[in-house]
């Protein structure tokens, strides 16, 4: 049965925008907040400019159709004037819904008559409005790049990206690097991974069964730590001394 709580109670309008404000303001005063709930329920906005966003949306239960939109004067929604008198309980639940649903990490630019070139978005659960830092734009780019790139079966190659994701991490100030430490932490272990796959190929040991999970736990400074000098070494000696750390890995983390 359908509740008002149900993601499936709503759905894009394939309408054109309705435009206008009405009196029924969202919960989400936040421009950024408002956009990375809307993302996640319908992905990005139909509409980018004249100062914001607008995502026409249409509700199964009543049928009546309105827009989530965010402009000058901050979020709103707009409705037909003649559905004025049903459509608040339809926003009501919309806006619990919106309480329901965790924020996707999104961005959209568009030209602010007062600031010129204007982002809005949300960053690991973070709203945010106005540029990103310059040190935080460089770790995002620095975890795209290394999610990016294709396996390889040279191990220095997985572990120069993790290196460079350290060094970067390292220079970005805790405040800013905090609200994507999760996914910095994630791209880390699947880059650990990789590399020990591919060490354990030079080794002519069967690669191990992936733990990621387990490496997503630990912190980056651990992670780059685990995957220091003994995996990468090519001589005898430290073909056996990967093996041994190999082992002790993985005793380590399915302990």
């Amino acid at each position: 049965m359908m509740t008002i709580t149900d993601r499936n109670r709503f759905e894009r309008n394939p309408g054109s925008c309705l435009g206008g404000g009405f009196g029924h303001r969202p919960a989400y005063k936040h421009p950024g907040e408002f956009l990375g709930r809307l993302w996640a329920l319908f992905g990005p906005p139909g509409h980018v400019g004249d100062g914001g966003f607008d995502y026409a949306v249409r509700d199964r239960v009543s049928g009546l159709a309105f827009n989530a939109y965010s402009g000058a004067s901050g979020p709103a929604y707009g409705v037909n004037p003649a559905d004025r008198a049903a459509i608040a309980p339809v926003l009501d639940a919309f806006d619990r819904l919106l309480d329901l649903t965790t924020p996707a990490d999104c961005a959209v630019e568009y030209e602010s008559e007062e600031c010129g070139p204007y982002r809005v978005g949300s960053l690991g659960g973070r709203a945010f409005e106005g540029p990103l830092p310059a040190d935080l734009v460089r770790l995002i780019r620095t975890i795209d790049e290394a999610q990016h790139h294709a396996p390889s079966d040279n191990p220095w190659t997985t572990m120069g990206d993790l290196g460079r994701l350290d060094s970067v991490w390292r220079l970005t100030p805790p405040g800013q690097r905090v609200a994507i430490e999760a996914r910095a932490c994630a791209t880390a272990a699947a880059l650990l991974e990789a590399t020990m796959e591919a060490a354990a190929r030079l080794a002519d040991r069967p690669a191990t069964t992936p733990f990621r999970e387990s490496f997503a736990e630990a912190g980056l400074d651990e992670l780059r730590t685990l995957a220091d000098s003994p995996l990468l070494d090519s001589s005898d000696l430290g073909r056996r001394s990967r093996l041994r750390q190999f082992a002790a890995l993985e005793a380590r983390f399915r302990s």
